[in-house]
C-alpha cells in the first residue's frame, strides 16, 4: 500500500486512538471553512442579520401596539403571511420614544424557521426602508445558494451609506466572508474613513476587520499605518488585534511582510505567546486564503519555526488546522518520527493534525472523477 511520506509512524501510532477520542476542539470539524475574516475578530454574534433573514419564515416591519404601548403591532409584511399573532417581543423605552418621534419609521423582526421565536433585527429609518425592503427581497434567492458572491456584493455596495447602523450590517457581513472573497472587494473608503473608531472601546469587534480592509485597500495611508502600529508590536509587546494588523502587513507588502514577522516575531523566543499566536494566525490566513505567490515564503518561515522552536509545533498546527490547511502535514510530521515533543498534549495535538490531514487527502481522492 502506497503511504504519503508524512503518514504517522509507529511512534505516534501508539497514541492514534488517543488524538482520534480528543474533541476536534483544535480545528473544527474536517469541512471547516477555508479562512476566514473572522479568524480574528474579538466576538461579534455569530449570525448576521442575512443569517437571519434566511432562517426566516415571516419577515415585518412592525411599530408598537396601540393598545398596548410595549408590544409590536405588523405594518407591512416582507416575508411570509401575515400573522394575527402576538409578537412576544417587548419593546424598550428608547425604541418607543423613537418611534414616538418618528412616525414613519419602524422596526424590522424577524420570525425563526427553527424554532418560531421572534427577533429584532433592525431599527428602521423611514429613508432606510427601500433598503431593508431590497435586502429582505434578496435574502429568498439567498437561501437556494450555496454561493456566497451575491450576498457578499450586495453588502459591499453599501460601503458609502451614511448610516453607521448600516455600515455595522456590512461590517458583520465582510466579517464572515472567506478572507480569498475578501481580497476580490473593491474597497472605495479610504483609510481615514476605514481607522474611525479602531482606538473606541465600542468600536472594538469591528476593529479587526476594518483593519483587514485597510490591507485590502492598500493606500499610502494604510500603509503608513500598518508599519507604525507593527514597529509598536515589536518594541512593546502589545497583541491588542496583532493578527490583523500583521494580515493587513502581509497583504499590503507580500513576500517583505512575511519576512517582517519572521524575523520581528516568530523567531525571537521572548516574544510573548499571544503575539506569536497572532502572527502564526495571520500567516495560516493568507496560506489558505491570500496570494497563492506567497506560499513558498509562508512554507520557508513555518519550516525555520519547527526546526528551531519545537515547543511551536502543537500551535502551528491548532492554528492551521483550524483554518482547514492540512497541508504542513509532511513537516510537521518530522517532528514526531523525530520524537522531538515532549509534552502528551502536544503529541496529541499534532497526531490528530495529522490524522485530520490523512482524512482531507482521502476525501480529495474520492472526489476526483
Amino acid at each position: 500500500m502506497n503511504r504519503p511520506a508524512w503518514h504517522i509512524r509507529p511512534f505516534a501510532r501508539s497514541i492514534r486512538a488517543a488524538a482520534l477520542a480528543v474533541p476536534l476542539i483544535f480545528f473544527g470539524s474536517l469541512g471547516a471553512h477555508m479562512a476566514a475574516a473572522c479568524s480574528f475578530h474579538v466576538k461579534l454574534p455569530d449570525k448576521t442579520i442575512s443569517d437571519y433573514l434566511v432562517d426566516s419564515t415571516v419577515v415585518v416591519l412592525a411599530r408598537e401596539d396601540p393598545a398596548n404601548q410595549w408590544t409590536y403591532r405588523p405594518v407591512a409584511v416582507l416575508k411570509g403571511d401575515e400573522t394575527t399573532a402576538a409578537i412576544d417581543l417587548f419593546i424598550p423605552s428608547t425604541t418607543r420614544r423613537r418611534l414616538a418621534n418618528n412616525p414613519d419609521d419602524s422596526v424590522l423582526l424577524a420570525r425563526s424557521r427553527s424554532d418560531g421565536s421572534w427577533r429584532r433585527l433592525a431599527y428602521v429609518a423611514s429613508e432606510n426602508r427601500a433598503l431593508f425592503e431590497r435586502l429582505v427581497k434578496n435574502s429568498d434567492t439567498w437561501i437556494q445558494s450555496a454561493d456566497n458572491a451575491a450576498r457578499l456584493g450586495f453588502f459591499a455596495e453599501l460601503q458609502d451609506h451614511p448610516d453607521k447602523s448600516v455600515q455595522r450590517f456590512m461590517l458583520a457581513e465582510f466579517d464572515r466572508a472567506t478572507y480569498r472573497d475578501l481580497r476580490q472587494l473593491e474597497i472605495r473608503r479610504p483609510t481615514e474613513f476605514l481607522a474611525q473608531g479602531l482606538w473606541q472601546p465600542f468600536e472594538q469587534p469591528w476593529a479587526p476587520i476594518r483593519i483587514l480592509l485597510i490591507g485590502v485597500r492598500g493606500d499610502p495611508e494604510g500603509r503608513a499605518l500598518v508599519e507604525k502600529t507593527i514597529t509598536a508590536a515589536e518594541t512593546t509587546g502589545w497583541s491588542m488585534h496583532l493578527g490583523a494588523w500583521a494580515a493587513a502587513l502581509v497583504e499590503m507588502e507580500g513576500e517583505a511582510g512575511v519576512e517582517r514577522l519572521r524575523s520581528g516575531f516568530l523567531v525571537r523566543a521572548e516574544k510573548p505567546q499571544q503575539q506569536i499566536e497572532a502572527v502564526l494566525t495571520a500567516l495560516a490566513v493568507h496560506g489558505a486564503g491570500g496570494d497563492p505567490d506567497l506560499r513558498a515564503a509562508i512554507d520557508e518561515a513555518l519550516a525555520e519555526l519547527v526546526t528551531g522552536r519545537p515547543d511551536l509545533v502543537a500551535m502551528i498546527a491548532r492554528i492551521f488546522g483550524a483554518q482547514g490547511d492540512y497541508s504542513r502535514a509532511p513537516l510537521l510530521s518530522a517532528t514526531l518520527e523525530k520524537r522531538r515533543l515532549k509534552s502528551p498534549s502536544d503529541i496529541i495535538t499534532v497526531a490528530t493534525y495529522l490524522s485530520l490531514a490523512r482524512q482531507s487527502a482521502t476525501k480529495q481522492v474520492r472526489a476526483e472523477p
